[in-house]
């Protein structure tokens, strides 16, 4: 099992149409999602990703300025 937990949470504004994006170390789901909440008004759920891993990941950014993350 991985010793961390990175959770990503995506959400849209209720008066902005652009992406926001935050992430959360070693919380819950659930925790990530409302402390996301807390910090943006949101439309939508959020979309959660979770990423797991040991000690290192790699962050890129792709042509298209997607965040590519790596283990």
């Amino acid at each position: 099992m991985a010793a961390n937990k990175l959770i990503v949470v995506t959400g849209f504004g209720l008066h902005d149409p652009s992406g926001r994006t935050r992430a959360y170390l070693n919380v819950s789901q659930e925790e990530a999602v409302q402390r996301f909440k807390d910090f943006y008004e949101t439309r939508d759920k959020p979309q959660v990703d979770v990423i797991e891993f040991d000690d290192e990941l790699a962050l890129d950014v792709g042509r298209t300025n997607q965040v590519i993350i790596s283990t």
